[in-house]
């Protein structure tokens, strides 16, 4: 049986602990299912924060307005991928993030040269663009979201909810991420499954990487 859903990938998890397969795990009441469920939605949450997946990159947009400088993150945002930011209806990449020193220096100095390119902050769930806009203008970055999991209608979501839920990831990474998350949380000896599944991990994330050929 090829895994795929939170049920398929925790029943092959549970059959390889010898701890014998249940038939629920999302909201199921056993103690295994309930550690199983819990280690997979702290698998996901792991990976995403790991590596910039290709498929958690996405693209957030905004749109300014005169006399705004503050705007809110995508919901779903975790962390800007670096050097993204484009300010593109001049055709110009932005500077930043800022950190608060310089932040501070632009706003209160009163001797800080804005030149042509815009800045930014990120600051708690906004963005913060100097100098502040005085025109209808496009910015674009790019981020790593954190809905790493799906549903079975494909509505994206930042854990499993249900049996039927997929993720982004693959699912014998998820098995041997599992595995060794049990062990541990049972004080079982967990390093070789743990040094088994980082092996994978690391392949994968190697192959989501790509590069040309030298």
């Amino acid at each position: 049986m090829a895994l795929s859903t939170l049920l398929q990938i925790s029943q092959r998890a549970s059959d390889e602990l010898s701890i014998g397969r249940q038939t629920a795990y999302a909201g199921g009441t056993h103690s295994d299912a309930r550690t199983i469920f819990a280690c997979a939605n702290a698998v996901g949450r792991d990976l995403m924060r790991s590596h910039e997946w290709g498929a958690l990159q996405t693209l957030g947009t905004i749109t300014t307005a005169n006399g705004t400088s503050s705007y809110s993150l995508a919901s779903d945002y975790d962390r800007m991928i670096a050097d993204t930011g484009w300010d593109r209806t001049n055709d110009w990449m932005m500077v930043g993030p800022d950190a608060p020193q310089i932040n501070r220096y632009l706003n209160e100095s009163g001797v800080a040269q804005t030149g042509v390119r815009k800045r930014f902050r990120l600051q708690g769930t906004s963005i913060v663009i100097f100098p502040t806009p005085t025109t209808v203008e496009t910015l674009v970055y790019e981020y790593v979201s954190n809905k790493w999991a799906r549903s079975s209608g494909s509505t994206a979501q930042v854990e499993f909810e249900a049996d039927s839920d997929t993720s982004v990831f693959d699912p014998d990474l998820m098995r041997l991420e599992i595995k060794w998350r049990y062990k541990a949380a049972k004080g079982l000896d967990f390093e070789d499954a743990r040094a088994e599944a980082f092996v994978v991990r690391n392949q994968k994330m190697a192959a989501d990487l790509g590069g040309t050929t030298l």
